[in-house]
């Protein structure tokens, strides 16, 4: 394993590269491998370490290379909009692919709650004029974890709060209704028994896609509440039944992305 570092927007927002060691030319192997940008949560008020690294090595160890985001919260975020550094970061990872032995073409993009709502926020909108200086920041698959959607009556309002200035932004920023036909592939999981994030942003968000006809999968587990990352004891969330969740997502970008180990 290599671990490197590079930054992001106007606040050097970080990102943590875990990747693997290049064995083209000793033996064979994939010489690019795919991507995923990882966006943990935390209200837009601070970056959860239970969605990072115990996340990460999960899909590190079926041979994906982890990118770790560590983006602009609390009051940070009115000098570095999260939504700039995120894509900042998929245009860098497509740029430096050589580099970091990545397959341009297979470059996800998982979030988990309020990082959710960043990811989707560069999934829907990175044909939005909002994004233009980023002509490359279409991930070509999106992985949904418990996401923030909708500022609406089932909105995680503190999210809304530490993102949006304005009535406007709240509007813009509910992302069920920015839902169009340049949407990419969507995988969501949400527990039913959610209490901070209600489940109906994940059914708001799949209702968007359907009607726009774009590919996804979605499990609503029965239980985990809200913030049960991996749901193991490793992150003292521990729902046996949940665990499963890594093993389906890996399955379907085998799938999307037509990658296997």
């Amino acid at each position: 394993m290599k671990i490197e570092n590079f930054k992001v927007g106007k606040a050097d927002a970080s990102v943590r590269c875990y990747l693997h060691d290049s064995f083209v030319g000793i033996c064979d192997t994939h010489e690019r491998r795919p991507a995923i940008l990882l966006i943990p949560g935390g209200g837009y008020q601070h970056v959860s370490p239970r969605e990072a690294d115990p996340v990460a090595f999960k899909f590190f160890s079926h041979g994906i290379n982890v990118f770790i985001l560590t983006y602009s919260t609390g009051s940070a975020i009115r000098v570095s909009k999260p939504i700039f550094e995120a894509a900042e970061a998929m245009c860098r990872i497509r740029e430096r692919s050589e580099e970091f032995s990545v397959d341009a073409a297979k470059v996800c993009i998982m979030g988990f709650s309020a990082g959710a709502h960043l990811a989707l926020s560069v999934a829907a909108l990175h044909s939005n004029s909002i994004l233009s200086d980023y002509p490359h920041c279409r991930p070509d698959c999106a992985v949904l974890i418990y996401p923030v959607v909708s500022s609406g009556i089932f909105s995680h309002a503190r999210s809304f709060d530490n993102l949006c200035e304005n009535e406007e932004e709240r509007e813009f920023y509910s992302l069920e209704k920015r839902i169009d036909e340049t949407m990419v592939p969507a995988f969501i999981v949400h527990a039913a028994n959610d209490p901070s994030v209600p489940v109906e942003n994940s059914l708001a968000l799949s209702l968007a896609l359907s009607k726009n006809r774009i590919p996804f999968e979605l499990h609503i587990l029965p239980e985990g509440g809200h913030g049960f990352s991996t749901a193991t004891e490793e992150v003292g969330r521990s729902f046996p039944h949940d665990t499963l969740w890594p093993e389906l997502c890996y399955s379907w970008l085998s799938m999307v992305l037509k990658y296997t180990e």
